[in-house]
């Protein structure tokens, strides 16, 4: 069902990944800039951004994308493996190295101080977390919801 795999199929598998990846992500960011410039402005004059404005940055950041893959396949090809399952049974298989995640990695870590992936990356968790049961539980959130409604004269649990 599947094709054997060799240097071009991995080679492929990255691309399409990681193209996929900046198209995708690309025309999220994008569309989501559109809409924060457009509601960020104090003038009374329109902004207007035109699909054809955003899949110019679209293009740009394709285009980062493949050179960086450009380097990629040159610099370290990728390359097939043979594993075994546990029945003994060959499985050939694309290795994956660093340069699989070098992309996602270099992302975060230019997000800044002030994203939470980054501080999730990098940070260390401040203060202690109390012991013992929470304060209140969902439960009693609900039944406040019920009192404040005048629902409270029936139990709702059972």
């Amino acid at each position: 069902m599947y094709p054997r795999p060799n240097i071009y199929t991995c080679t492929v598998r990255v691309w399409l990944r990681e193209i996929g990846f900046s198209l995708t992500y690309g025309a999220l960011m994008l569309k989501t800039w559109r809409i924060s410039v457009i509601f960020r402005v104090r003038s009374a004059k329109a902004v207007k951004i035109t699909d054809l404005d955003l899949l110019k940055r679209l293009g740009v950041i394709v285009t980062i994308f493949s050179v960086f893959l450009v380097i990629r396949t040159l610099v370290a090809p990728p390359h097939v493996i043979v594993g075994r399952t546990a029945d003994d049974l060959k499985a050939f298989l694309c290795r994956t190295d660093w340069w699989d995640h070098s992309f996602t990695t270099c992302h975060v870590a230019r997000m800044g101080e002030r994203r939470n992936a980054y501080g999730i990356l990098v940070g260390k968790p401040e203060g202690k977390r109390p012991q013992g049961r929470p304060r209140r539980r969902w439960m009693d959130n609900i039944r406040m919801d019920r009192r404040e409604i005048g629902w409270d004269s029936m139990d709702w649990v059972d």
